[in-house]
């Protein structure tokens, strides 16, 4: 609701405007853009009872504007333009009108002749039957003047890069894209900033045991080594170091092996620059 508001408040105080702001003055085919605010200020009205008043409103406005627009068009030419070029979805401003009922915008009298030429059709049989055929005139007509975009396009031709234009909507990629990369790096950041700290908060809790068990095998290894060979109690000390050595390796590569995730990983928030 606050949404169609704010639409219709913008496009109100477009069309109060008399000057080239005008929204119908800033395109080529005001009749087509009239009928497609039209359809648009029907579809909102239909959506949102409180505003209906207003859309019908501004949609007699834009029936006003674009019928004294029709009456000043000097051709025919002119006139078979602004009601039959086509839209994205294939219709033109006599769909439109047809659809929404926007008879006032027929009331020009080129628009009539239009219509009337559509009614008559301009395609006449000759007194012929295959005159009508679509097959037989696009296969004895003269079409050596239309273009062939399949063998113009072939891809063993050469492409000029300086031929292909910028997308439209290029600067608004390019405007969220660095948005993106920024939220991708915040939210890996966060992530091992999280694994970063259990991992060390892990290694922390073990480092005192592990201390302790590494003092206790330096204290056997120190009496093993300063031992005679040639006393009695050297057998004793010998198989006391090695049952220490057995027991003490597992725990400490596997503290080790910790400590260097740690650091591995402490490295990978360094990549974000490059």
């Amino acid at each position: 609701m606050r949404h169609a508001n704010q639409f219709i408040n913008a496009l109100e105080s477009k069309l109060n405007q008399d000057n080239k702001f005008n929204t119908l003055v800033l395109n080529f085919n005001v009749v087509k853009t009239a009928c497609l605010l039209i359809e648009l200020l029907e579809q909102i009205g239909a959506k949102f009872y409180q505003v209906r008043v207003r859309s019908q409103t501004l949609r007699h406005r834009i029936e006003d504007v674009a019928k004294n627009y029709m009456n000043k068009v000097d051709t025919e030419l002119e006139m078979r333009y602004l009601l039959l070029e086509k839209d994205f979805e294939h219709r033109d401003a006599l769909d439109l009108i047809t659809i929404h009922r926007i008879y006032p915008m027929l009331e020009s009298k080129f628009a009539d002749n239009v219509v009337k030429e559509i009614w008559r059709s301009p395609y006449s049989t000759n007194n012929s039957l295959f005159s009508a055929s679509t097959n037989h005139h696009l296969t004895f007509g003269y079409w050596n003047f239309v273009a062939d975009e399949e063998l113009t396009n072939r891809f063993y031709h050469d492409k000029d890069i300086k031929s292909f234009e910028a997308h439209p909507l290029q600067f608004t990629v390019w405007r969220y894209s660095g948005k993106s990369r920024i939220i991708v790096e915040f939210v890996s950041t966060i992530l091992l900033s999280i694994a970063i700290h259990i991992l060390v908060n892990f290694v922390l809790r073990e480092s005192p045991d592990i201390t302790l068990k590494m003092q206790s095998f330096l204290d056997i290894e120190a009496r093993y080594l300063a031992a005679n060979q040639t006393l009695p109690g050297y057998k004793a000390i010998e198989d006391a170091y090695n049952a220490a050595n057995s027991s003490i390796k597992v725990p400490v590569e596997s503290f080790f092996n910790k400590v260097m995730v740690v650091s591995y990983i402490s490295f990978l928030p360094l990549f974000y620059g490059f």
